[in-house]
């Protein structure tokens, strides 16, 4: 919501209807702080009467530039995976040292019957010591492209050869992790996959990003990527998260310090470790 060139507020609703007549929420607030990514908060939040001098910039931005998307196999073990040796550390498992092109074959392997040059797999049960069942994860880099044809199909109701696309590369994947860690597959009691257009059905975000604006060397330039920063060209309105700072959780941490260092009454980053570590009980 904008008035007289400020925001003042947000305009929701359930993009998933319950029912035909689902209500149309607005809530007001003295400033508008937006975690939905560059892209979404400036293209499709804000409306076209509203004066961003970037908007086809960005756009051609992501044009130019494809964006990382992933997908994901969410595992159910039936066995301790400590007892392949596993304890609850990331492994980013590589075929090569060669990263550029491990990077350049993890984006057109899906449908096509290749070798897989990197996955990463990590083990959220090892992480959670209230975890009574054990669960994994392998994830590997992809383009959307390779699920287009399937944009603008419903959840779970995406037809058969999604399906068996699904199949493929769950083997895939255990495919390539069984080639470096023996016996893996046998521990595994229940798998699931989800794919860019999972990211984007459940998230919003463009063609499924899982990293934000693509991370090219023009979007750490201000003058290239404009975007990309906490103040934006709205009064009142901020952004937040990977998109101002940079990929990852790290990067979504770091992108909040800066927000809160250029919203009113908001403390700079000096004054935030200061704060942080105020509030860290006496002897923690």
């Amino acid at each position: 919501l904008v008035e007289n060139g400020k925001a003042v507020g947000v305009r929701v609703k359930n993009l998933v209807p319950r029912k035909d007549d689902e209500p149309v929420t607005e809530y007001y607030a003295p400033i508008v702080i937006s975690n939905a990514g560059a892209l979404t908060t400036y293209n499709r939040l804000l409306a076209d009467s509203v004066s961003i001098p970037f908007r086809k910039q960005l756009s051609d931005f992501y044009a130019n530039h494809p964006v990382v998307a992933s997908v994901t196999l969410y595992l159910g073990l039936k066995e301790d995976p400590r007892d392949l040796g596993f304890y609850g550390e990331n492994h980013w498992i590589y075929s090569s040292y060669d990263h550029d092109a491990n990077f350049a074959a993890g984006q057109n392997w899906v449908g096509e019957k290749k070798e897989i040059l990197g996955a990463y797999l990590s083990f959220p049960s090892l992480k959670n010591p209230e975890a009574t069942t054990h669960t994994a994860e392998i994830i590997g880099l992809t383009d959307f492209s390779s699920f287009e044809k399937w944009d603008g199909t419903s959840w779970k109701k995406r037809g058969d050869d999604y399906e068996q696309l699904k199949e493929q590369i769950t083997q895939q994947l255990l495919n390539f992790i069984d080639s470096h860690y023996p016996g893996f597959s046998a521990t595994i009691d229940y798998m699931e996959l989800s794919t860019p257009l999972s990211v984007k059905h459940f998230t919003g975000h463009p063609q499924g990003s899982i990293y934000g604006v693509p991370s090219v060397r023009e979007r750490f330039l201000s003058s290239e990527a404009p975007w990309c920063q906490a103040k934006t060209p709205v009064e009142g309105l901020y952004l937040t998260g990977a998109d101002v700072s940079s990929p990852g959780i790290a990067g979504a941490l770091m992108g909040a310090m800066a927000t809160v260092g250029v919203i009113p009454d908001g403390l700079s980053f000096i004054r935030l470790l200061k704060a942080a570590n105020d509030a860290v009980p006496a002897g923690a």
